[in-house]
């Protein structure tokens, strides 16, 4: 979190109280005994572990076999006894650390984890802005993701937690509703454009079986199955696990599921309008803080909002360019519509259409991964697969996205592609989504920092939002270079990607600040991008329920793109492309300031030697 913002008197006003928090956040501080770093490694280690024991489905996500029949709470008080502990370890660090002089991987760390304690209390401050019912992902399909896909079942006491965490569900359903409720008496609520897309969800899940008898099999009961089948167990055994989970989701999940679609009608019948967080109490604040947060840069609205319009303009033209190398006659937005509209740039909405893509997909990963070596010194060593999006979450999840591998060797990382409809897939559009939701983009950074030796576990499985998506976007343009467009069609398909991402900065920033209606910011993105009315309106309706979070992508690029143009004028032909990635990948994730002086010091570094 940038210094501006830490130093707020609000949040330095609320340091007394964190001090003074409930028994059951008290921290320890062990002795500091010799060597700093080493006391500074194992601390880091003892509180990721410590953090990591709040949350069971973040265990299970990175492949730990235990809270496998838990949930992670959802309430105020969890949320402030969070605070309560970042702020007991902030002067833990202050006490055994003040003035030391440690080794840079250390200082960083040190640097990067008070960074993000004081993020914690920072959020606190916040946390009643944030909604509790959103377009993009709901509770109730974020479980079922969770079971369906990583939860694991290698034995009978794995496959009795699994139907014990079905089993209770409930408790964070009624933690989300008390949540939602609270927030609305205090006049914040989700925009008007959220409930008949969560209505849809909740509809959809509860029409599976064996929530809704007859229904099409849901993923989870799918999953839990094929795995129980897997068991070296007797039959009989294996039918009363499939009977057992069969229960706990016709009973206790449905009706939690129910009393969750019942919010959705609750919150639905209080809000008529779609408005951006300025609308909320402390609106323009919460928006700041977002902004600062998600891409650790001290930027106004305003300058986010300037610097998206010449980006905008810069694209545009670079656009008519390809234009006019096609042939393609009319305005630019006569050329948008030939692009998305010519029948040879699909593949057929067909099962065979489906795999025909996925196909190409892989191929493309292949040729990237074949041409990564002139690149990269660093590479992963998890494996990547690709799959397609499963049909109970098409309706709410985006169009692609990245799963990272788990702590420990056992699944693969997963790139997934929404396939509900092929018209969404213009094959221009397959090479730069792919090469920012893979390779080189997400997997080879999020893979590569969670394999990195000698850092904490929190830097190896951290993030922060604009150097993730700053690299992914970087590698989109990187992949040219890897030869990866080597048409004019697949030329415009990266830079629309990239104009996409520009426009994000304005219609953001013009939601949430300028107080722009939804009408506005729709009009304005099938405007001047290549997307159609339809899924610009899809676009919107993702920022306006998480503000800030699409400024990342751009700002963070122009990050990467900035250090690389500093370091080959500094360098010139002792500029080596591949030490220049290994720096930039070697230290994980880091606030883009944090990064600028890394590589300031490494540019220093080079030319020295």
């Amino acid at each position: 979190m940038p210094p501006a913002l830490r130093k707020t008197a609000l949040r330095l006003a609320l340091f007394p109280l964190l001090l003074a928090g409930p028994p059951a956040a008290a921290v320890d501080c062990p002795a500091r005994a010799g060597d700093r770093a080493a006391w500074l490694q194992r601390y880091l280690e003892t509180a990721w572990e410590e953090g990591l024991a709040r949350s069971p489905e973040a265990q299970t996500y990175l492949g730990r076999k235990t809270g496998l029949d838990s949930w992670t709470e959802r309430t105020d008080r969890f949320a402030l006894e969070s605070a309560v502990i970042a702020r007991r370890r902030l002067v833990c660090l202050d006490a055994r650390l003040s003035g030391a002089e440690l080794p840079e991987r250390e200082a960083i760390s040190l640097r990067l984890f008070r960074d993000e304690l004081q993020s914690v209390i920072a959020g606190v401050l916040f946390r009643d802005q944030s909604y509790a019912v959103s377009s993009m992902g709901l509770f109730p399909e974020s479980a079922l993701t969770l079971l369906a896909t990583v939860q694991p079942v290698t034995s009978r006491a794995e496959a009795e937690a699994f139907i014990e965490r079905v089993r209770r569900v409930g408790t964070p359903v009624d933690e989300i509703i008390a949540l939602a409720r609270a927030r609305a008496a205090l006049g914040v609520l989700p925009p008007d454009l959220v409930y008949p897309r969560a209505r849809a969800t909740m509809a959809a899940i509860l029409a599976s079986a064996p929530f809704s008898a007859g229904g099409p099999p849901n993923p989870a009961a799918t999953a839990f199955a094929q795995k129980v089948d897997a068991l070296d167990l007797p039959a009989e055994d294996r039918a009363a696990l499939k009977a057992g989970l069969a229960e706990a989701m016709a009973g206790p999940m449905k009706t939690a599921f129910e009393r969750f679609a019942g919010l959705v009608d609750e919150l639905d019948a209080r809000q008529d309008a779609d408005r951006g967080v300025w609308a909320l109490p402390n609106g323009a604040a919460y928006y700041r803080y977002r902004i600062e947060d998600i891409t650790t840069l001290p930027a106004s609205p305003d300058e986010v909002h300037a610097y998206g319009l010449a980006e905008v303009a810069r694209l545009e033209a670079a656009l008519a360019a390809i234009q006019a190398e096609m042939g393609v006659r009319g305005s630019l937005q006569d050329f948008f519509r030939h692009m998305r509209t010519e029948a040879r740039f699909f593949y057929p909405d067909t099962e065979e259409g489906r795999a025909a893509f996925l196909e190409e997909v892989r191929a493309r990963i292949a040729a990237i991964e074949e041409a990564a070596p002139a690149f990269f010194s660093l590479l992963p060593e998890a494996p990547l697969d690709v799959r397609a999006v499963e049909p109970f979450r098409e309706e709410t999840v985006g169009k692609a996205f990245y799963q990272p591998p788990p702590e420990l060797p056992g699944r693969p990382a997963y790139y997934y592609a929404n396939l509900k409809d092929m018209a969404d897939w213009p094959r221009w559009s397959i090479g730069p989504i792919t090469y920012h939701e893979a390779v080189p983009g997400h997997h080879f950074q999020i893979a590569i920092a969670q394999e990195l030796e000698g850092l904490p576990r929190f830097r190896r499985f951290g993030g922060h939002g604009a150097y993730v998506e700053g690299w992914a976007l970087y590698a989109e343009t990187l992949a040219g270079a890897m030869g990866g467009y080597p048409t004019p069609e697949d030329r415009f398909g990266q830079l629309t990607t990239e104009l996409w991402r520009a426009a994000r900065l304005v219609v953001d920033t013009g939601i949430h600040a300028l107080r722009w209606s939804r009408e506005e910011a729709i009009d304005y993105m099938a405007a001047h991008t290549v997307l159609s009315r339809a899924d610009a309106t899809d676009e919107i309706d993702r920022y306006f329920v998480m503000p800030a979070q699409a400024l990342g992508y751009k700002l963070g690029m122009r990050s990467f793109e900035s250090l690389r143009a500093r370091a080959e004028a500094a360098l010139g032909p002792r500029f080596d492309r591949r030490a220049f990635h290994t720096e930039l990948l070697r230290h994980g994730s880091l606030p883009l300031p944090v990064l600028e002086e890394v590589i300031a010091d490494w540019i220093e570094a080079q030319a020295s030697d």
